[in-house]
């Protein structure tokens, strides 16, 4: 099961759409992303130079089931025994990696 955004990606692989040119936020990428059939990532970003979006990261079952990391037959099994366990331990932090 991926712990981050990137080696989530890294298991998605080539199955990831990537758009290399530059697309308007405001015109654009919201009717790409609504076309996309699963995780899409644009590199270029018009008015944000460096940044980068990802959208539709668990749209696809097989998407689901690498982030659960589990099979796609077994997404809403594995799901269901996760949400029946609870969550877990809380822990009160003074500061964190976010927030």
């Amino acid at each position: 099961m991926p712990k981050d955004l990137r080696s989530f990606l890294d298991e998605v692989g080539d199955r990831l759409l990537r758009v290399r040119r530059e697309v308007d936020p405001l015109t654009q990428l919201g009717e790409l992303v609504n076309q996309a059939p699963g995780p899409i990532l644009f590199e270029a970003v018009r008015g944000y130079p460096g940044w980068r979006i990802v959208d539709l990261l668990t749209k696809p079952r097989w998407a689901q089931a690498i982030a659960l990391g589990t099979t796609p037959e077994r997404v809403v099994p594995h799901l269901a025994d996760l949400l029946s366990e609870g969550p877990g331990e809380v822990v009160l932090v003074d500061d964190g990696p976010c927030k």
